[in-house]
């Protein structure tokens, strides 16, 4: 428990995900967005683990690894998640910090430079697009799928994540059915809700949902698509099971998500 919490700081705190931190270099642009390193950290004996490290990010082009142990930051001494990225949050845009860690035993540095922090939107593409889909066999509360990812192989699956206080999910079941009717066979669309099934049929009760509902109590999907519960995601995955593209967000772009997901229809039947 400990652990996942420490986790979901340093995603929060080094990534910048949260609108709540700021970073003070002299204009709301700098404010909004901050400086980033690109890690999600735990903490280690005798410094603080990377767990993983954002594809491209400023601590990825500099050859920080997952496994890494972090000693210190610019020269500042870090024993916890917590002081790694007050030390990152020091430094602005472009500036070079050093990077003091412990790789299977050995003391090497690294140099980064820091580049603006993603939004979220393209931070969950970076995590996610390109790679295999993770799979998953839910329980379907509503609708004819099979709840099991792999039995949907050959198809565009898009996955939303929903939940029934999501104004914005209930913005986007629409353009989701119009694009699964558009493409009979070819796309399926999938809802995937963390609520708890009496929450979920409450949801069903008031919406006219026209594809399936998948129930994940436990979040083990959302976690392993990188799904924040506060915010809508949506994930389009090609026949091959890799993901197209994805978005999260209150201003999620169902125009690029239709565009992506109508693209892999027509790469998967060339």
């Amino acid at each position: 428990m400990i652990g996942r919490l420490f986790l979901a700081l340093a995603l929060v705190a080094i990534q910048v995900v949260s609108a709540q931190i700021t970073f003070a270099q002299g204009s709301p642009r700098a404010a909004a967005r901050p400086a980033w390193l690109g890690v999600a950290l735990v903490q280690a004996m005798g410094g603080v683990r990377i767990e993983e490290v954002i594809r491209d990010s400023p601590a990825d082009v500099s050859g920080i690894r997952a496994g890494d142990i972090v000693l210190a930051v610019a020269g500042k001494s870090t024993p916890t998640p917590q002081s790694l990225t007050a030390a990152v949050l020091e430094h602005a845009i472009g500036e070079e910090i050093s990077v003091r860690l412990s790789r299977a035993g050995k003391i090497m540095q690294f140099e980064a430079h820091l580049t603006e922090r993603l939004d979220p939107g393209e931070l969950l593409r970076r995590r996610l697009v390109d790679l295999q889909a993770p799979e998953f066999f839910l329980r379907v509360l509503h609708g004819k799928a099979s709840g099991e990812l792999k039995q949907e192989r050959g198809k565009v699956v898009v996955l939303a994540f929903l939940t029934g206080w999501c104004k914005v999910c209930k913005e986007s079941i629409e353009p989701l059915a119009n694009l699964q009717a558009d493409a009979p066979g070819e796309l399926v669309v999938l809802g995937i809700t963390s609520e708890l099934e009496a929450q979920a049929t409450r949801f069903l009760a008031s919406n006219s949902l026209p594809f399936s509902l998948l129930l994940d109590p436990q979040t083990s999907v959302h976690q392993a698509y990188r799904y924040d519960s506060n915010v809508p995601t949506i994930v389009v995955i090609g026949r091959d099971g890799l993901v197209r593209y994805a978005d999260t967000g209150d201003d999620l772009d169902m125009d690029a998500i239709a565009m992506h997901a109508k693209r892999a229809v027509r790469e998967s039947t060339r």
